[in-house]
């Protein structure tokens, strides 16, 4: 399989943890699931370690990963507090940014390995998807504090893939295997530094928890596979298409409102994506 169809498939993944996540957070705060959502992702992937696990112990990998962590745990956090005090319409286009930084950084430290037409295609989506993400029935209106977290989300996010590349072309470790790693121990940072309350998540809530982490994890793997696969800038772009997924699930399946504006883009977006 590809890492073009490997990055389409996480993105499809991550668009249906995306809706299923819609509910819960009808019934939660962000601070109640952000923790234990890192922690059910580990502890699933956990269940089947022995099957796969692998994570060679170096000074270039432990830096490395120290690096994922860092830049992911720094990417939730803004992430979050971006939505928190800012509306979706004005974040949401802001971080469709986050291939453009990946494209960056693989621009100065990495070899950019594929067609030169094959980065254009990928320009234009990341455009597209940029535009795809507005609300303009509110507006974009944009002031320094809402673009300093989102354009940080962003950019820790994109950044983010530059060591995770590394370290799986480095054959030190293996894609389930660094996404255990890397769920657990942003799920203990996170509990440490913003707290949760369990008592306030019932038996039913933790079960959709659990089975939106099998989501997650899904997306997450597959996006790593890619990565070891593919150019960095490439697969993150794909991989950040997300948003037209849940656009198209939303309205095919849960008969949400669409627009001719929204149709017209989802279908470019996704066109633009399978000549990749």
């Amino acid at each position: 399989m590809s890492y073009t169809t490997l990055a389409l498939l996480s993105a499809i993944f991550a668009a249906i943890a995306n809706v299923s996540a819609r509910t819960l957070l009808k019934q939660l705060k962000v601070r109640d699931m952000f923790g234990i959502s890192f922690l059910s992702v580990a502890g699933l992937l956990l269940l089947g370690s022995p099957w796969f696990y692998h994570f060679q112990i170096t000074p270039r990998s432990i830096l490395l990963l120290a690096m994922i962590i860092c830049l992911d745990t720094i990417g939730n956090f803004f992430y979050f507090k971006s939505f928190e005090r800012h509306e979706a319409s004005t974040v949401t286009p802001l971080l469709a940014l986050s291939p453009a930084f990946a494209f960056l950084g693989s621009w100065l430290l990495l070899s950019l390995t594929e067609p030169w037409y094959m980065y254009l295609i990928a320009a234009a989506i990341i455009v597209a998807v940029i535009f795809f993400s507005i609300d303009y029935k509110r507006g974009f209106h944009v002031g320094l504090a809402t673009f300093l977290p989102a354009v940080i989300t962003a950019a820790c996010f994109g950044l983010s893939a530059l060591p995770t590349k590394l370290l799986l072309t480095d054959a030190v470790t293996n894609a389930p295997s660094l996404y255990m790693l890397r769920a657990a121990l942003i799920g203990l940072i996170t509990l440490v530094l913003f707290g949760t309350r369990f008592k306030s998540v019932t038996t039913q809530q933790f079960g959709y928890i659990i089975l939106r982490s099998a989501i997650v994890s899904t997306s997450w793997i597959l996006f790593y596979y890619a990565l070891a696969k593919g150019d960095v800038g490439i697969v993150s772009t794909l991989g950040a298409t997300a948003p037209v997924f849940v656009f198209i699930i939303g309205a095919v399946f849960l008969h949400e409102k669409m627009t001719f504006k929204k149709l017209l883009a989802a279908g470019l977006i996704v066109l633009l994506s399978l000549t990749l």
